[in-house]
């Protein structure tokens, strides 16, 4: 069974240099060990946040770091979505495509 490891929503900077920052993250950690967590948690900040800075406005990709995917959508003003997941998922991108839109990205995590 794929299992989602985090949903980050991030701004793009206006400069390449510059790190985006989260506007908004959440991450499902219950498999791994109380000490693995935290390290599981910064990578999936980490891959994020390298991916986010190095993409352009308007693309979607899937990058695959260890053993864990990461998926991106990035709009033309700069906002991005990405999601980890520790197999790779064809599905996400057409999630991913709702981006323009932020509030039905946190309703269709709920559902």
């Amino acid at each position: 069974m794929v299992q989602l490891l985090s949903l980050i929503v991030l701004k793009q900077s206006g400069q390449r240099e510059k790190a985006p920052f989260i506007l908004s993250s959440t991450f499902s950690l219950d498999r791994f060990g109380f000490f693995q967590r935290g390290s599981v948690q910064e990578v999936c900040v980490f891959v994020s946040r390298e991916v986010a800075q190095r993409s352009g406005a308007g693309q979607m990709l899937s990058v695959k770091h260890l053993n864990y995917t990461c998926h991106i959508r990035v709009t033309q003003d700069g906002l991005a979505g990405t999601t980890t997941f520790d197999r790779q998922l064809r599905i996400i991108h057409d999630q991913l495509s709702l981006i323009g839109v932020p509030r039905v990205i946190f309703l269709s995590v709920k559902s």
